[in-house]
């Protein structure tokens, strides 16, 4: 873990983040949702993956999308591409 960069970026990424004050702004047009973000063991991917799931606020136990996440770094630039 020589990159101290992209592993601060992966610690800032990783959480749980909800869009509500954007919701409660415009219920019309936002619906309230969460996205879980955690990290995965560096050793087995050998690179800086995550765990994600989107869902609504009033269905947490049914997210809506999953995926796996590998975070890499091209030039100044950190991409994070979905799997």
């Amino acid at each position: 873990m020589k990159n101290k960069p992209i592993l601060e970026f992966a610690k800032i990424i990783s959480g749980i983040f909800s869009n509500k004050e954007q919701a409660l702004a415009n219920p019309k047009k936002f619906a309230h949702i969460q996205i879980h973000i955690r990290p995965l063991f560096f050793k087995t991917f050998k690179c800086y993956a995550f765990y994600s799931e989107q869902r609504y606020q009033h269905d947490i136990w049914n997210p809506y999308r999953q995926s796996i996440n590998k975070l890499s770094e091209k030039g100044n630039i950190f991409i994070i591409s979905n799997h």
